[in-house]
């Protein structure tokens, strides 16, 4: 093969499928080792990760953790890489030990992760997210100056700072920071807050001169303030303590009084806010002036008696440490306490996150743990009270680079079996199954130009550039269900479009039309419609002239602009047979097959002959394939009637084997 077809043979992709053990591709090595991880109910191991970790780890190490104390009823300790280890060390991500071994994250490749045996040691690691300031996040622009101790942050309005996975708890705690005022003291300018579900809240802010600390707990507010203060310097340090029933403010050493209190929900806050409330992703109701020192503790206490004279280092109560003194970069956390963390969000998926996949390979090879659904209700393990684990080291990564499954439908899985799964559940769910990887989703992609070239949609106005009649499909009244697909005015703008894209770093770019068979009447679009196709199939060629035709030039234009980039397309409804002229060499295809409806001998004969067909047509550049679980079960509810249940496991395993052997 040449180099681009190389190329395109690399891009493996399942689209709407999920990732089956055996669709995976691996080097196993030589090394065998049998360790234990619990004997008899009780825990021998330790799970270790490094303390600068970033959020995969910290979150694979928990999946870990979790998992083995179903099967087992042990719960593995999880500790820092400093920490003591006792029983078996299983090292989950990168750290200075996995470097000690001769394994580090940037030795391996996009997605590949590593089992791996050593004597005592249980290797679980893979490359992840370089640079990880987990679990700070930055919004806005830092500036460090000059602090209390060492470095501080200024906030002029503009940025937040955000620490997610921060322990706080309800029952009692202490916030604490060094704050420095100027002249601009906004009312409401937010030190720290914290908001829980249900609402209730915790706030540090200043309003005009003074600090105020108050509580919400979903009944009532109150509050303690300070008396107006000077520029400058300020300690300040907010307790609460459900057992008591109090809350306390202090500044300078010297407390402001109290407020009766009642324990809030914020255990549950995503995230710990320093600097500003964050609305629409945006800071608001903004502090300004400089925050140095910022800590959380898991104790209500008043200020040390060195409060004044010096920074503290982290001890056991304390829960999130900020110091702000590195020289560049996002703060870093100096707690040093292992952590609990959510799920990845579903954009994050598309992030490097092989130490997930060597963590959730590992408990279906040698745990025996499968995931068919979201919640526990989908999760089958066994039970057992000692576990020991075993084998050759297996460094991998997945055969298809891109893994996606629509969520649409699942929650149906569970009527009358439990509650519709959470969001949380929906993301533990796409972690479990591996999905996510690079993306590279191909779909539907002309629907913009109603907003851009049809006419002035009020919520997206921006967009609109001017009606382009010849665009659109003749002979319908209104709007135009269609592009004209053999307009040059059309294809002319979609290479500039393409173009554009590409010239932003984009790999390849989308080339499907819209959802529907309802084509240009112009005679030269009709003249390569296939009349003479009668097909009763959802899938046929019949449009395929057309379409192709509209493809082969725009990615003709493409490839003379930029030689090594992709246009991807589909193989769907009556475009989903191959033309019979050759298509460009830089176009890929995603052929669209009927999983839940191959019961259907037809169906099935029908998909197989137009997906073979493209196995030849364009060998190598197979992208993807769509994998439609979505009917019937979509066109009964429409019609208001109830389909067989449609179990298609079977299939989708001869799918993806078929895929994985022909792209």
């Amino acid at each position: 093969m040449n180099s681009r077809s190389d190329r395109c043979y690399r891009l493996g992709i399942v689209v709407l499928a999920i990732l089956p053990l055996s669709a995976l591709s691996g080097v196993v090595g030589a090394t065998t080792s049998t360790l234990t991880l619990v004997r008899d109910g009780q825990p021998a191991a330790t799970i270790v990760v490094a303390q600068s970790a970033g959020h995969i780890p910290w979150f694979a190490a928990g999946e870990l953790q979790y998992h083995v104390r179903k099967i087992t009823g042990a719960t593995l300790p999880i500790v820092a890489n400093d920490a003591e280890v006792r029983g078996t060390r299983i090292l989950v991500g990168a750290s200075r030990q996995t470097e000690s071994l001769g394994f580090r994250n940037g030795d391996f490749k996009p997605q590949e992760y590593l089992i791996g045996f050593r004597p005592d040691t249980l290797l679980l690691m893979g490359r992840d997210r370089e640079n990880d300031s987990f679990p700070v996040h930055v919004t806005g622009q830092l500036s460090r100056v000059d602090g209390k101790f060492g470095k501080a942050l200024e906030f002029t309005g503009t940025q937040a700072v955000s620490v997610s996975a921060h322990g706080f708890s309800d029952e009692a705690g202490t916030l604490e920071a060094w704050v420095w005022l100027g002249d601009q003291r906004p009312d409401a300018g937010t030190v720290f807050r914290l908001d829980g579900n249900p609402w209730t809240y915790h706030i540090v802010d200043l309003q005009g001169g003074a600090l105020r600390y108050v509580v919400y707990d979903g009944k009532s507010g109150r509050s303690v303030a300070s008396t107006e203060l000077a520029n400058g310097w300020h300690h300040l340090c907010a307790s609460h303590d459900a057992r008591a029933g109090k809350i306390e403010l202090f500044v300078d050493g010297a407390s402001c009084g109290t407020a009766a209190y009642a324990a809030t929900s914020c255990s549950n806050a995503p995230t710990l806010l320093i600097g500003a409330l964050l609305a629409d992703g945006k800071p608001a109701n903004a502090f300004r002036g400089r925050v140095d020192e910022v800590r959380l503790e898991r104790a209500a206490h008043s200020p040390s008696a060195d409060w004044a004279t010096q920074s503290r280092a982290s001890d056991a109560s304390t829960l999130v440490r900020l110091s702000f003194d590195e020289s560049a970069g996002p703060p870093r956390e100096l707690s040093g306490r292992p952590r609990a963390t959510m799920p990845p969000s579903l954009d994050d998926a598309l992030s490097p996150q092989a130490t997930c996949y060597a963590v959730y390979d590992f408990l279906e090879r040698y745990c025996d743990v499968r995931w068919y659904a979201p919640t526990e209700l989908g999760m089958v393990y066994p039970a057992r009270p000692t576990l020991e684990v075993g084998g050759t080291d297996i460094r991998r990564t997945p055969a298809f680079e891109f893994r996606h499954h629509a969520p649409s439908g699942v929650g149906k899985a569970y009527v009358g079996l439990s509650a519709p799964p959470t969001d949380e559940e929906q993301r533990l769910f796409v972690a479990r199954r591996r999905l996510g990887g690079k993306n590279f989703m191909t779909n539907h992609s002309f629907y913009d130009f109603y907003d851009r070239f049809w006419e002035q949609n009020p919520q997206r106005s921006e967009l609109f550039e001017g009606r382009r009649e010849e665009y659109w499909a003749k002979g319908y009244n209104g709007r135009p269900p269609q592009l004209c697909y053999t307009s040059p005015q059309l294809i002319a703008q979609v290479v500039k479009d393409a173009r554009a894209k590409l010239d932003g770093g984009a790999d390849y770019v989308q080339l499907v039309p819209m959802d529907n068979n309802q084509q240009c009447q112009c005679a030269t679009c009709q003249a390569l419609l296939d009349t003479e196709n009668h097909s009763r199939q959802f899938s046929t060629g019949k449009a395929s002239g057309l379409f192709w035709t509209f493809a082969n030039a725009v990615a003709r234009d493409v490839r003379q602009s930029h030689p090594d980039k992709f246009v991807g397309t589909i193989a769907y409804y009556d475009y989903a047979f191959p033309p019979r002229f050759d298509l460009e060499p830089n176009i890929l295809v995603g052929p669209c097959l009927h999983t839940r409806n191959w019961w259907s001998p037809a169906m099935e004969r029908n998909d197989l002959a137009f997906y073979q067909g493209w196995v030849r047509k364009a060998p190598g550049r197979l992208h993807c394939v769509w994998l439609y679980q979505c009917f019937p079960d979509e066109i009964a509810e429409g019609n208001r009637f109830k389909p067989f249940p449609g179990f298609h496991a079977h299939t989708l395993a001869r799918q993806f084997q078929m895929f994985g052997r022909d792209k």
